[in-house]
């Protein structure tokens, strides 16, 4: 959570004197709400509560050690989240902690997939091209309207009680698919490590970036995507190099000796 605060004040102090916000007040009072309160430059931020909350009730409930009680829980909080959609979907929670009923179940799956994952990986790098051809009629169907779907969990909006696990999931066992193709590229490799590795620098920044180049640039889209995902891994490179930066802006120790 200290990465949470850090670039809460950098982004909020950025804001004030580069475009003149005055309220800090409206800020602070953001973020301690969190959740849906949290827009803009900020907008994103709402995950990183959400997840800190779900991982650790997911670690309470693992220390039962119990598999049947863990499956039971993701299973009975997922179909909660949709009664949760329907009827409480104006109410504000804290933190966004009402997410935790929708995400427990994927990241149940996540620990599934880590504990088997020497088993199932030739059955993922194998299902590349149906699950693509999946994705790709599921996206076709969506433009031509023929298939209306959407899912937004930041607003608790859930529409498909089974496709909304099926989607995802197509869509994360195609990148790992090709993420595990992709391994035996070492240039490509390296780069898309670093880039995972600055995957929550890179989602923290990157809505800021993206207004400034918008608005200042004549760059093109492809462009401003690309500078958006290039400088925040830079920086993040930057952070592990001293003690205090990585501790501050990344919550960990560095990884060389100053």
């Amino acid at each position: 959570m200290i990465p949470y605060l850090s670039f809460y004040i950098f982004l909020t102090f950025l804001q004030y004197h580069s475009f003149g916000i005055p309220d800090f007040n409206v800020h602070i009072e953001y973020y301690f709400k969190g959740g849906e309160y949290l827009k803009g430059t900020f907008g994103v931020f709402w995950f990183v509560t959400s997840l800190y909350v779900l991982s650790i009730l997911f670690h309470i409930i693992f220390l039962l050690k119990n598999n049947i009680v863990l499956f039971a829980v993701a299973l009975i909080f997922y179909l909660f989240s949709y009664y949760d959609s329907i009827n409480y979907n104006n109410i504000f929670f804290v933190w966004n902690i009402n997410t935790v009923l929708f995400t427990f179940i994927f990241y149940y799956l996540g620990y599934l997939y880590k504990k088997h994952e020497n088993k199932i990986s030739h059955l993922i790098e194998n299902a590349i091209l149906p699950t693509g051809i999946l994705i790709l009629v599921f996206i076709v169907l969506n433009i031509y309207g023929l298939f209306d779907y959407k899912l937004d969990i930041k607003y608790q909006i859930y529409n498909h009680l089974f496709i909304d696990i099926a989607i995802p999931l197509l869509f994360i066992v195609f990148i790992l698919g090709i993420s595990r193709k992709l391994e035996d590229i070492l240039v490509i490799n390296k780069t898309l490590s670093i880039i995972g590795q600055s995957s929550l620098t890179i989602m923290y920044l990157h809505i800021f970036l993206l207004s400034i180049f918008q608005e200042y640039t004549p760059l093109a889209l492809w462009q401003i995507i690309l500078f958006s995902i290039v400088l925040p891994s830079f920086t993040h490179q930057v952070f592990k190099t001293t003690r205090i930066t990585s501790t501050i802006f990344l919550g960990t120790q560095p990884t060389r000796n100053e």
